[in-house]
């Protein structure tokens, strides 16, 4: 195919292009001619989706919706592979290029956090699963856009996509720690925004929750942290992506609390924290220093140093003039600790978080 001429692009559209491999090449390879078609089907669901959202009293698309979202090959420029199209006759420009804005985003969501944004509809799900699924290792598509960035999308991110979308369809339940900044009682939903600052829609299934969960919800800075037992859907990286469910909601740690700061930094930990290795603090370990933390507090002992254990685990550590005393909760809540001064030096496995406050407590203070 000829390289293209001025004249033969003036007018013509650029939605996306392909670099490497195959498309290092003069000419468009005929075995990766499905990209085009992959890139259209998520067109007319990404304008389907929008004219939805825009007008959501109304069922019916317009006459012609999808046939003014055709776009057809015209050229195929030099320099990678750049498919330079047209859009149907009764196709607006500003429009197409409206959707290929927000495809644009669409990929550079995928390409940051690994997933498919949660607001698109099953149908665009779909659609853009199949984006770039021909692309070898050394080859990427570029998702073009009029007034951003380009957005790079290879074989290695789709296949991390693939794979969080596959962990997505096994739900399952358990604990999570986070605030409620926002909640519509109507529509039984609420914003969580997690320890690592990260946000995330919520539902609930029982209406009589919402008045808990209004009990929690404050600006972001005020709200206490609190656990959040639900049901949950998380990438294959371990990062929530959706509630599905909200079972119950109960006071975890006070934002007033000197030492919350710390615990929740704790929190924001994910496996691999420490060089590679590391554990993620458990939440049960969290909770039991928070127990102790606060009991040290009413004896009159503050300035706990709090470190987290590669094993999951916490570790308190404080002194008194020659005094010091050591603990460390493991995340399965074992605790085992050492208490010195200048004469002696002793080993302690408190059963409570109370018994540990007493132990504590009585070495420091003699």
């Amino acid at each position: 195919m000829d390289e293209a001429k001025d004249e033969d692009v003036k007018g013509a559209l650029l939605p996306l292009s392909f670099d490497g491999g195959r498309y290092s090449q003069v000419g468009y390879p005929f075995d990766t001619a499905s990209e085009l078609s992959n890139y259209q089907k998520l067109l007319v669901e990404v304008a389907k989706q929008t004219w939805r959202e825009a007008n959501p009293d109304r069922q019916r698309l317009p006459r012609n919706f999808v046939q003014s979202l055709e776009l057809r090959l015209t050229v195929v420029g030099k320099g990678s592979v750049l498919p330079y199209a047209v859009g149907g006759a009764s196709a607006s420009t500003q429009q197409l290029l409206d959707h290929f804005d927000r495809i644009r985003d669409i990929f550079a969501e995928i390409v940051q956090k690994g997933f498919l944004p949660s607001w698109l509809s099953i149908d665009a799900r779909k659609a853009a699963l199949r984006v770039g699924a021909s692309l070898r290792t050394d080859e990427r598509v570029f998702l073009n856009s009029r007034t951003k960035d380009r957005v790079e999308y290879t074989h290695a991110d789709r296949a991390l996509m693939v794979a969080n979308e596959e962990a997505r369809n096994t739900p399952q339940n358990g604990v999570l720690a986070g605030k409620a900044v926002e909640i519509d009682p109507d529509k039984q939903s609420f914003q969580i925004e997690l320890s690592d600052g990260s946000k995330v829609h919520a539902r609930f299934s029982k209406p009589d929750l919402w008045q808990t969960i209004h009990n929690f919800v404050s600006p972001s800075a005020e709200a206490n942290v609190v656990r959040f037992h639900a049901r949950y859907l998380q990438s294959a990286a371990g990062e929530v992506l959706v509630v599905e469910d909200v079972t119950d909601v109960e006071e975890f740690l006070e934002s007033t609390s000197a030492w919350t700061p710390r615990l929740v930094e704790l929190l924001k930990l994910k496996t691999g924290w420490l060089d590679g290795a590391g554990s993620a603090i458990t939440l049960a370990a969290i909770e039991y220093s928070n127990a102790i933390l606060s009991g040290l507090e009413q004896r009159g002992i503050t300035g706990v140093r709090v470190y987290p254990t590669p094993q999951g685990g916490v570790q308190l550590e404080a002194d008194k003039g020659d005094r010091y005393a050591e603990l460390v909760i493991s995340e399965d809540l074992v605790m085992e600790g050492y208490l010195s001064d200048s004469e002696t030096d002793d080993e302690f496995s408190p059963q409570t978080p109370a018994s540990a406050v007493d132990l504590i407590t009585e070495a420091l203070n003699g």
